[in-house]
């Protein structure tokens, strides 16, 4: 059976753009590149958080909660809020109003945002019936049971209030061990840091404490920010003893002080979009960036000198917020030009992470990474798929890739066949000038992956039945017939591909009608050795799209059954069907 002429399309986009006004300067830390705003108007923030209605909203002392808008505006809402009463933390509730800590006016605030949009005060409520009297409400978030939970700092307590404000309080077991930062852990629970305990301590939303302070170093280290971390680690700072810690929700921790300043005095501490956590320095007024394998890059350029950034939260817009306490400004670090995500280039057919072969067509995912309006794949005047589309390449260690698809967050691209022999190599995207960081890759001779018709690679295969219509459960192949599927990953060819080549046809009767993988293909339907009729680059579309043509076994059962394509020695994802009648 010849081949089908149907070229399957490559994986569709997601898009994603970005803002930015006053005081510009860029940073760098190897190839990414940050740029630093600052927004005039507040008098003393504290506590900032990502509200509903896309804005940031930040307490204010000594009795206001402020709201500033990704284009920077800012605007204060004094209204409703006791006199003096030093709003504190804040957090979005999950009834769509931001709740803040009243540490002086010892009382649990709601303000509602809806008003806030039309310019208009924000409606204020205050609670404090249940509360303990001094107790110093501090910090407060959003707990996985829908209420706000909060730490007590003199109280020595945690707290809880429900939306309709009934507050429930909960006993900490060290004694004046001030408990100051909390956060939701991946575990359910909710974990919070102590100012003068020494401890990390986590309580379930039924109010077991539990305590832990192995591996945390000894002395007055004022544990003071805590948040969750992409590696569903709890991450916390240590104001005093200037360090940056995680704890597992085993209990287990390590520190990081290594790249840190002296005296800088780290307190709040946010996951930011680009798999790291970010941190306020206080004393050192400056930004600290933290990877999970505990690498500190600091920033400080283009921050007012003696500003004090104590809160700090992950925008709508990707950025990362911040107060400044003693400038009264809210500040802004976000990067610019593309950044790859961690573990962002993935086989676009399985959607795997893994090595990758020679040819390989792969998604790329990250931010900032092409255009915002998408360009897809144009044939050069040689008639190959070009290396720059929409001002963004990407590379291979020297080797240009062809693209078939750029977005701002997305990049379909084929290896080049020239890493072939080489173990890895850094990809790297540019665009506009701009480079990329530069994750190292492996390579292996093949890595085939079957293309789907849903986006993560397994499911229902992009199969064609042997009268080229879909392969559905309303139009499953039968028994005996010959179906067509599609692959990426299947290494060097024979005649050898290059790079960027629109495959032809071979109509001259001698030679295969296209090329075909140097190694062995085999089919399996249903767990069954199938019979193969062809394995070769698939006619009219770009080099490294494999078409394989395969009889379904006579004795494959009705309905889903399961598909896998070796090339060479490696296999194919699991969890691809094909329909059978």
């Amino acid at each position: 059976m010849t081949p089908g002429r149907s070229l399957i399309g490559l994986r569709g986009a997601r898009t994603g753009l970005r803002a930015a006004a006053l005081l510009l300067v860029l940073c760098s830390t190897g190839s990414a590149q940050y740029v630093l705003t600052e927004y005039p108007g507040a008098t003393s923030p504290w506590g900032i958080a990502a509200g509903p209605d896309g804005n940031l909203w930040f307490t204010d002392y000594p009795s206001s909660i402020g709201q500033i808008a990704p284009a920077g505006v800012v605007i204060e809402f004094p209204a409703g809020t006791s006199s003096a009463s030093h709003p504190l933390g804040i957090a979005a509730g999950l009834d769509g109003n931001l709740w803040f800590t009243e540490m002086a006016g010892n009382a649990i605030g709601c303000i509602t945002t809806t008003a806030g949009i039309t310019g208009t005060a924000g409606t204020v409520t205050e609670y404090s019936t249940g509360l303990s009297a001094n107790s110093q409400p501090y910090q407060i978030v959003a707990g996985p049971d829908g209420n706000l939970w909060f730490t007590e700092q003199t109280g020595n307590r945690i707290g809880s209030i429900t939306t309709a404000g009934v507050i429930t309080e909960y006993a900490t077991l060290t004694p004046k061990s001030n408990p100051y930062g909390i956060a939701v852990g991946t575990d359910g629970n909710l974990w919070f840091t102590e100012w003068n305990g020494g401890r990390i301590g986590r309580i379930t939303t039924a109010g077991v404490v539990t305590e832990y302070s192995a591996g945390l170093s000894a002395g007055m280290i004022n544990l003071t920010g805590i948040a969750a971390g992409p590696d569903g680690n709890l991450w916390f700072a240590e104001g005093t003893g200037n360090r940056i810690g995680n704890i597992t929700t085993d209990g287990v921790v390590t520190e990081y002080s290594a790249g840190l300043s002296a005296a800088s005095f780290p307190n709040g501490i946010v996951a930011g979009a680009d798999g790291a956590m970010w941190f306020t320095e206080e004393s050192g007024s400056r930004i600290g960036r933290i990877t999970t394998d505990g690498t500190i890059t600091e920033y400080s350029s283009g921050l007012t000198k003696f500003s004090s950034p104590v809160g700090i939260a992950l925008g709508p817009d990707g950025a990362i917020w911040f107060t400044e306490g003693s400038s009264g400004r809210i500040g802004r670090i976000a990067r610019v030009g593309p950044w790859i995500d961690t573990g962002g280039v993935l086989s676009a057919a399985s959607n795997m992470a893994g090595p990758l072969a020679p040819g390989e067509i792969v998604s790329i995912f990250g931010s900032l990474l092409g255009p915002a309006t998408p360009e897809f794949l144009t044939l050069d005047a040689t008639g190959k798929i070009k290396t720059s589309l929409g001002g963004v390449t990407v590379s291979f260690g020297s080797h240009l890739a062809p693209l078939a698809y750029v977005g701002p967050n997305q990049i379909n691209a084929i290896v080049p066949y020239e890493v072939a022999g080489s173990p890895s190599a850094a990809v790297a995207v540019t665009y506009e000038g701009k480079t990329s960081n530069k994750p190292v890759l492996q390579f292996v001779a093949t890595a085939p992956g079957i293309f789907t018709l849903n986006p993560g690679g397994k499911g229902p295969g992009a199969i064609l039945n042997q009268d080229n219509s879909l392969n559905t459960e309303q139009t499953p192949a039968a028994a005996g017939t010959v179906i067509q599927m599609f692959v990426t990953g299947e290494g060097l060819t024979t005649p050898a591909q290059a790079t960027g080549t629109i495959t032809p046809l071979n109509t001259t009767g001698s030679g295969p009608i296209t090329p075909a993988p140097q190694v062995a293909v085999a089919v399996w339907i249903g767990g069954q050795l199938a019979q193969q009729w062809f394995a070769g680059e698939a006619p009219d579309a770009a080099a490294g799209l494999l078409q394989v043509n395969a009889e379904i076994p006579a004795s494959a059962s009705s309905g889903a059954n399961s598909i896998t394509v070796q090339v060479g020695s490696a296999i194919s994802q699991n969890g691809v069907t094909v329909w059978v009648q």
